[in-house]
């Protein structure tokens, strides 16, 4: 395109960005790029913040370039058809060239500020795996207190199992022996399941328990001597 009068702007070169480029850009001056803090776990608030921040200033200065680009579209719009020559085309020639100008700083804050805010987005997985670490290291430590918690409660059902079954074996004892010499009274007591509330299902239950976890503990036991023996 030929050189057109600007009054105020010019039109966006044919090789400049496209408005949707341009929303993206930052601050030419405020983009914390040498700003970003040193990896240091733990440090995760830090480099939020420090993101929050550059992405506020990639906002203004995409609000700019939108300013700018319309302001130049406009001014294209007006210029295209002026038939200046010499001085007259001369003096709109510069401040179109100054639009221009500052349209190429847009560009080259862009890419400052998208390359800070890409480091700092490393930054903060690297930072949240190790918190992820961290965390599941704690928590591991704080369910094996609570699994030991429910080893001890199971074992003390365990023997309360125990004296359970031989207080049902004593009932089924007596119950033989009530049943030929006066099958009439049997039905005085009543079945020792309906007395206690513990069905075959309840019972299975709990037997399947107090197993497992018999052999969960056998199973730590035995990793926590291979760990010994490896180290």
């Amino acid at each position: 395109m030929t050189d057109t009068p600007e009054p105020t702007s010019s039109r966006v070169p044919a090789e400049g960005p496209a408005p949707a480029e341009i929303a993206k850009i930052a601050p030419p001056n405020s983009v914390p790029g040498t700003q970003v803090p040193a990896t240091e776990n733990g440090d995760r608030a830090k480099y939020q913040k420090t993101r929050e921040i550059t992405a506020r200033e990639v906002a203004a200065i995409a609000r700019e370039a939108g300013d700018l680009q319309s302001e130049i579209l406009r001014a294209e719009g007006l210029l295209d058809g002026a038939s200046l020559m010499g001085p007259d085309r001369e003096k709109f020639r510069k401040p179109r060239n100054g639009l221009k100008e500052r349209l190429d700083a847009l560009r080259a804050a862009h890419a400052t500020g998208q390359k800070s805010l890409d480091h700092l987005d490393r930054l903060l997985k690297m930072d949240a795996g190790d918190h992820a670490l961290a965390t599941r290291r704690g928590s591991q430590e704080a369910a094996a207190l609570v699994a030991e918690e429910i080893r001890t409660l199971i074992g003390e059902v365990a023997e309360l199992w125990q004296k359970f079954r031989a207080l049902q074996e004593e009932d089924r004892v007596n119950a033989d022996i009530v049943r030929p010499i006066s099958p009439n009274r049997l039905d005085e007591v009543p079945t020792f399941s309906w007395t206690v509330g513990v069905d075959h299902a309840f019972a299975f239950a709990i037997s399947q328990v107090i197993g497992e976890s018999a052999r969960s503990r056998q199973a730590l036991d035995r990793r926590e001597k291979e760990r010994g023996t490896a180290a």
